[in-house]
């Protein structure tokens, strides 16, 4: 399986990191790194273009959010001061499902023209906002066919002098040897817990589901409240499973918001 990420980046320009992060965490993010003055957040389960408009709203600094759907294509955008912004695709996109449509938009950003204005578009971003590249540069990644998308996007922050916005792996040789290891199933793990805890939701909503991209596990809860005092004992009775198995925290997404439950000492939830 290749990857599946989602992510949005941010950077104090006329603003300190502090208030940067202040805002991603209203948005429910959580800074996982900083780089040259940009700061890092996963960005799963977020509309990135409506979760950008936002953050560009009040401010000027420059804002870049993208995804990569299993290594076979990618999606970057981005805003800030000077003109506009710019969206781009690496790949080509497509759908899994004979019942789905390719969006358009996606279709139009990986044409041949499409290609040749999404690279116009991010060198003048590059201009105000990073270090200034030529749409022919951009272009080039744009065009080449990579046999992981997530190379290209790697490429092309590399190329405006941006951090990477893709989840680093463990440094080889961090394993230490041991005379006895003792193999488990993370995602057998995983799915044991997520369906004992849907056991224990089942009385919030009559229709259930889980599915999983292979990093994460989603409960899907169709017919549940998203508000009121019904929703409330919802996340209580999910920070009550987080206290038991340990988790440091679960995220919760409901009626267009994020609610972030953590373990034991927090008394409240972090919304969104």
């Amino acid at each position: 399986m290749g990857l599946f990420a989602e992510w949005v980046m941010m950077k104090g320009v006329t603003v300190p990191p502090a208030a940067v992060e202040a805002r991603l965490s209203v948005e429910g993010l959580k800074v996982a790194r900083a780089e040259n003055g940009w700061l890092v957040a996963p960005a799963r389960g977020h509309e990135l273009d409506a979760l950008v408009a936002r953050l560009n709203t009040l401010t000027v600094e420059p804002v870049i959010a993208g995804w990569v759907y299993d290594s076979d294509f990618a999606y970057l955008m981005g805003v800030g001061a000077g003109s506009g912004r710019f969206a781009l695709v690496i790949g080509a996109p497509y759908v899994d499902s004979d019942d789905e449509e390719v969006d358009p938009t996606l279709v139009q950003l990986a044409s041949d023209e499409g290609r040749r204005r999404s690279a116009d578009a991010c060198a003048v971003w590059s201009q105000a906002n990073a270090r200034a590249v030529s749409g022919a540069a951009v272009l080039k990644i744009l065009e080449r066919d990579w046999t992981f998308a997530e190379e290209g996007i790697v490429a092309l922050t590399e190329t405006m002098g941006l951090p990477s916005p893709l989840p680093s792996d463990e440094p080889q040789g961090a394993r230490e040897q041991a005379s006895v290891e003792i193999s488990l199933s993370t995602h057998m793990l995983a799915t044991l817990s997520a369906t004992r805890l849907v056991r224990r939701l089942d009385r919030f909503g009559r229709s259930q589901g889980m599915s999983s991209d292979g990093d994460t596990i989603e409960i899907h809860l169709h017919d549940a409240e998203g508000t009121g005092a019904d929703f409330d004992e919802l996340l209580a009775e999910v920070r009550r499973f987080v206290d038991e198995i340990g988790l440091p925290q679960a995220t919760v997404f409901a009626a267009g918001r994020a609610h972030t439950v953590h373990r034991q000492a927090r008394t409240t939830f972090d919304d969104a």
